[in-house]
């Protein structure tokens, strides 16, 4: 994996505000081989070295997102964040008033959870902090980082809900938090070998594409597309 490909550093002011003294480096690898993380609800089958997907995407008819993953000066990937950037909004999930709102949830031995609290989201232009986006000033040009709070990798799925002004869900979307297994049939199996939640297998960008005879190269090509 070439961690110097399409990096990018958070600002001097956003740095600050995120962790005193913490550099954070935003990666948009592709691909890389890692070994499974431990004592993590997200944790990756038990054969070591298997491709492992850093960006992923989140696509509706009315939302459209990027995602990658976060890594720190040491090189490790920090699942306390990720980053973002929207790819489109539909004209309804635009409408003014209308915000963005980022959550996450989990799913361990067939029971869902979601953590209610919204998620703080900073803007990487501007510094700004929030726990929502108006979706009217919403670009493609912006990225965001959204702090996970989650260094156990307990949470498997980000989810981004746009709500009207008086509350009202108008759309939302899913979206496996990376890192997870580049392989569809690789992210079937929990750590233990016990099979993941139907849900989950689901929500893998590669759950519904016939992949039989693909190489780690063309995951690795697949998921660098992601990439921002």
């Amino acid at each position: 994996m070439n961690t110097n490909q399409n990096e990018t550093t958070l600002s001097t002011q956003t740095q600050l505000v995120l962790t005193v003294g913490l550099f954070i480096l935003l990666s948009s690898c592709g691909t890389s081989k890692s070994t499974e993380i431990q004592n993590s609800a997200n944790n990756f089958s038990s054969t070591t070295y298997k491709p492992l997907a850093n960006c992923n995407k989140a696509v509706t008819s009315d939302l459209s997102l990027s995602t990658a993953a976060v890594q720190n000066q040491a090189g490790q990937v920090d699942y306390n964040w990720l980053k973002l950037k929207f790819n489109s909004l539909s004209t309804k999930s635009t409408v003014k008033g209308n915000v963005v709102k980022f959550f996450k949830w989990k799913s361990i031995n067939g029971q869902n959870s979601l953590d209610q609290t919204a998620l703080t989201i900073f803007n990487l232009s501007t510094g700004a902090t929030s726990n929502q986006i108006d979706a009217s000033t919403v670009t493609v040009a912006t990225n965001y980082a959204v702090q996970l709070n989650d260094a156990q990798a307990s949470y498997q799925v980000l989810k981004a809900v746009v709500y009207s002004a008086d509350g009202k869900i108008v759309t939302q979307a899913d979206a496996l938090i990376p890192q997870f297994n580049a392989k569809s049939s690789d992210y079937v199996f929990n750590s233990d070998g016990s099979m993941r939640a139907s849900n989950l297998q689901s929500l893998h960008p590669l759950a519904l594409t016939n992949t039989n005879g693909w190489s780690d190269d063309q995951y690795s090509q697949y998921f660098q597309a992601l990439c921002f």
